[in-house]
């Protein structure tokens, strides 16, 4: 995933997922710095100030056709006076860069969790944002407005089929035994008939067409024994 494209999902991305993502990326850095720059990891974690003095923005490089933001990358928020060291101005940008480098791959692994490509999963995420509307989204995915409905379809598509994966996959995951082997399922074709298919599969007191009885006659409830 581009680093632009990151910035553009950051920019958007709700304010939950926007602080996990924040978090997770300091938190990586801290434990890699525990490892490799020791004297600047202690440094961090016992300075408050460290905490006001690193920071960051999301800017556009310009607009798009459509006249909205396009371009986004990360900019670093530092004011290193805050921190009393001599290469205060160094381990600000430091720690920024391997920050903005997380906040990367954290974005990419989410998305490469998902069914979306990279494009796609920033189109879900502007697709649901209320304050994005087609033409700045379209802008800021740097695609036409066109493209950019043919990938919220896309989109739609791919969740409709993921939501039917996990119904079928709930629907066969059964623990019992007894369950697999479907017995007493069994129904007439004219109960069968007249019963929604959204209540399917059904038990009758009735199993065949052959039965005297004329099913019709007696009310649908009456003939079903799980309700």
């Amino acid at each position: 995933m581009e680093s632009s494209l990151a910035a553009y999902i950051m920019n958007i991305a709700p304010g939950k997922k926007r602080a996990e993502w924040h978090q997770k990326g300091v938190h990586r850095v801290l434990r890699d710095w525990a490892q490799t720059r020791s004297e600047w990891y202690e440094f961090i974690v016992d300075e408050s100030p460290v905490g006001v003095a690193v920071g960051y923005h999301t800017y556009p490089s310009g607009l798009g056709e459509n006249g909205y933001d396009t371009g986004y990358y990360f900019a670093p928020d530092l004011d290193p006076q805050f921190i009393e060291r001599d290469d205060s101005e160094e381990l600000c940008t430091h720690f920024f860069n391997a920050w903005m480098q997380q906040i990367v791959s954290i974005i990419k692994e989410e998305q490469e969790s998902t069914l979306f490509s990279p494009k796609e999963f920033a189109t879900l995420i502007a697709y649901r944002n209320p304050y994005q509307s087609e033409r700045k989204a379209a802008d800021a995915l740097e695609v036409s407005v066109g493209t950019y409905r043919g990938k919220v379809g896309r989109v739609k598509q791919k969740l409709e089929t993921a939501k039917a994966t996990l119904s079928t996959d709930s629907a066969i995951n059964i623990e019992s035994k007894d369950d697999w082997s479907g017995s007493g399922y069994a129904a007439a074709l004219n109960v069968i008939d007249r019963v929604p298919e959204d209540r399917l599969p059904i038990q009758s007191v009735h199993s065949t067409s052959s039965d005297r009885i004329k099913l019709d006659d007696i009310p649908v409830d009456d003939l079903i024994l799980d309700g």
